[in-house]
């Protein structure tokens, strides 16, 4: 397969990406007279490594975002969520563990990420439509986590990394909990922390990574970790986290990245590609060049240029997913092209994201029906389409 004429990430000059299998074979100059038997053309269009979201929580994205004032720290946040909000986390809770997990993975397809680092336990995917990796230890949290020294101290999982909660508040309690944490990690294991909001220069050099979660971070606690000093310690991953605390679209997270203007453009770029990449041991992974893993997202650029093409994209511009070689997302802009290619796509279902139609794979519809035949309110940002014929859409 050829992709046509994209604006590889923060490059001016178009270039084609041909593919083969699950690889990138070959990034080469745009060339209207390539031959390839199957080729999608573009327009105007940027292409970016399928994102990697360093931390989620895949069952907890049917949720409101619950608070209503700012916080010091985690744990008073979730005594004050639980005491206010106790019915509509119950409505919630009534959807299946499984729904609701398989729901967290199309809210970050339709973002364009395509690996996702899911923080709990672990669930079992039929068919996933993203990455989901899982190659680690879950602990919630020093507060939250039982028996948490021990399972961290276990020899058996000496290979992982540990992947915690630690220092998310604004008090005193946080940065003890950092000093708590690192105390108690007797094997030395290598600890990637998560928020990080009380880390200093001093402990992030003793930490695998920080994801950084700002958007989280401000709506709970109106501030969010010192990464422009971090960085320069340990390396700096970004994470999304739940709909309990943030939006479910993760662009609205980068724009408050970049308005934080704590990593450049570029170093935020490389949290959600190389950074985690390397971190997570994603070889293939991260990056448009040959002989890379083909996770690749394609948008539309609009008038944007530079970093704000790369940066800016919304979930409605977004024209094409690939995980590994194979679509999982296309806008309908590019349906009578594939029609055309005899390109398979009987199993995708169109939805509407803000007006905008979009053909996903898997059957989106059914999962959307059976969240509301449990909880007919929870909120799920896109809507049905039906189709009458692969050529004539209309919304339902």
């Amino acid at each position: 397969m050829l992709l046509r004429n994209v604006h590889i990430a923060n490059q001016s000059e178009a270039s084609d990406i041909q593919l083969c299998g699950d690889k990138i074979v070959s990034v080469f100059e745009a060339d209207n007279d390539a031959a390839e038997e199957t080729a999608i053309s573009f327009n105007n269009a940027v292409a970016i490594p399928g994102l990697i979201n360093s931390h989620d929580h895949l069952d907890f994205n049917l949720f409101p975002q619950f608070g209503d004032i700012k916080y010091d720290n985690y744990q008073e946040w979730a005594v004050h969520i639980h005491s206010v909000y106790k019915k509509e986390i119950g409505e919630v809770l009534q959807i299946p563990q499984a729904l609701r997990a398989k729901w967290g993975l199309y809210k970050n397809l339709l973002c364009g990420v395509t690996t996702v680092v899911d923080h709990g336990v672990e669930h079992s995917f039929e068919q996933p439509v993203i990455e989901v990796f899982q190659h680690c230890q879950s602990l919630h949290s020093v507060a939250f986590e039982k028996n948490w020294r021990m399972k961290l101290n276990n020899i058996s999982n000496i290979q992982k990394p540990v992947v915690i909660h630690v220092g998310e508040g604004i008090d005193a309690s946080a940065y003890d909990e950092i000093k708590t944490l690192l105390n108690s990690n007797y094997i030395k294991r290598k600890i990637i922390a998560v928020h990080g909001i009380a880390m200093t220069s001093t402990n992030a050099t003793k930490f695998k990574a920080l994801v950084w979660c700002p958007a989280s971070n401000y709506f709970m606690f109106g501030q969010t970790a010192d990464v422009g000093h971090i960085k320069r310690f340990t390396p700096v991953l970004f994470g999304s986290d739940s709909t309990l605390t943030s939006s479910w679209d993760i662009w609205q997270h980068i724009n408050a990245a970049r308005k934080d203007g704590s990593l450049t453009d570029k170093e935020l770029f490389e949290s959600l590609t190389t950074t985690p990449a390397e971190i997570w041991k994603m070889k293939d992974a991260g990056k448009i060049e040959k002989n890379r893993q083909a996770d690749i997202v394609i948008a539309d650029k609009k008038n944007n240029e530079g970093w704000d093409a790369v940066l800016s994209i919304l979930p409605e511009a977004i024209l094409l997913v690939m995980k590994k070689g194979e679509i999982q997302l296309f806008d309908e802009r590019l349906l009578h092209q594939l029609c055309e290619q005899n390109i398979f796509f009987s199993d995708f279902k169109p939805i509407s994201i803000n007006g905008v139609i979009k053909y996903v794979r898997g059957n989106i519809h059914q999962l959307i029906n059976n969240i509301r035949s449990y909880h007919s309110e929870a909120i799920i940002p896109v809507e049905i389409v039906q189709t009458k014929s692969p050529f004539h859409v209309h919304t339902h």
